[in-house]
């Protein structure tokens, strides 16, 4: 389309000239896209780096709590077998010292002695006859209730014991109100 003879150039033609403006803008487009690609891959990244950051810091932050109250719980234990070792050999010792007892008694080193009364001094018989019981002897026990008695001692000394061990780990757990 010449007028005049002057050819325009190709370029500015409306038709080039909107080919031309198009490319430009899907260059800037393009560029743009990529501009934006970059920045949001960096964002991205920052992020995954605080999150991964964030959980290494709660990571370790339990895994130092987790050795804590495995050092309290070790310590606690160390505290009952303690406790424990010292109960039982109070239990040991108080069984001995039973038994010792049982033993001189029985070999007749000691005697097991009950202090008693005659409720009925009615009947018993005056001291100036010559039958009757000496009056500086007490009672004895017979041989199957002096073996009660010491079953008793031992069962007395096992249950104290063990009430013992019991409020010993209990107490210390239990919260103190006053």
């Amino acid at each position: 389309m010449p007028v005049g003879g002057d050819m325009m150039p190709v370029w500015m033609l409306p038709e080039a000239r909107a080919l031309i403006a198009a490319v430009l803008f899907a260059l800037a487009f393009a560029a743009g896209w990529t501009a934006n690609g970059w920045r949001l891959d960096a964002t991205i990244s920052q992020l995954g780096l605080d999150h991964t950051n964030e959980i290494k810091r709660m990571s370790e932050g339990a895994r130092n709590r987790e050795k804590e109250l495995q050092r309290e719980m070790d310590a606690r234990e160390a505290a009952w077998a303690l406790a424990g070792s010292e109960i039982y050999r109070r239990l040991q010792d108080a069984t001995d010292d039973n038994s010792r007892l049982r033993a001189d008694v029985d070999a007749g080193r000691r005697r097991l002695r009950v202090a008693a009364t005659c409720p009925d001094t009615d009947r018993v018989p005056d001291a100036s006859t010559a039958a009757g019981v000496d009056h500086g002897d007490g009672a004895e026990l017979t041989p199957a209730a002096r073996s009660d008695y010491f079953a008793l001692i031992d069962g007395i000394e096992l249950i104290t014991r063990q009430l013992e061990a019991c409020q010993g780990r209990l107490l210390p757990a239990l919260p103190i109100t006053r």
